[in-house]
């Protein structure tokens, strides 16, 4: 018996979808959360392997070019200030899903997409007065 191949339409959801404010939203929270995560997670295996690298030369200069090398201010700087948007983004939407999950009967979707762009504003606010002071 003879199989026959069926060629079937694959689903059209991605070229129909319409991207949601919320949903952009939530996806930017998952990477942010997970950004904070892998810094964490580089932070302590630095801490942990802190005895080994301390004796190695290699560690030492490619230490001195991070700090002291020619892109150090501006690799260090954008480095930090990304990981403390990440943070702040992360809290600040966190809040928001939090409090949308309290009372979300009176919550519309008009206000939660008008609400949404306020609240990355506020992030940006809150990460630039962190950075300043």
């Amino acid at each position: 018996m003879e199989k026959r191949k069926v060629v079937r339409p694959t689903s059209p959801f991605l070229s129909v979808y319409k991207p949601q404010v919320t949903s952009m939203f939530s996806i930017a929270e998952r990477i942010t959360g997970i950004i904070l995560v892998l810094a964490v997670y580089f932070v302590v295996i630095l801490v942990k392997l802190e005895g080994i690298l301390l004796s190695n030369y290699w560690y030492y200069s490619l230490l001195y070019w991070v700090v002291k090398g020619p892109v150090s201010g501006v690799l260090l700087g954008s480095l930090l200030l990304f990981i403390i948007f990440a943070g702040v983004y992360h809290l600040v939407f966190g809040l928001r899903y939090i409090y949308w999950d309290r009372v979300y009967g009176k919550l519309n979707v008009e206000d939660i997409n008008k609400y949404s762009p306020m609240l990355l504003g506020v992030t940006g606010v809150i990460t630039l007065l962190y950075w300043l002071y």
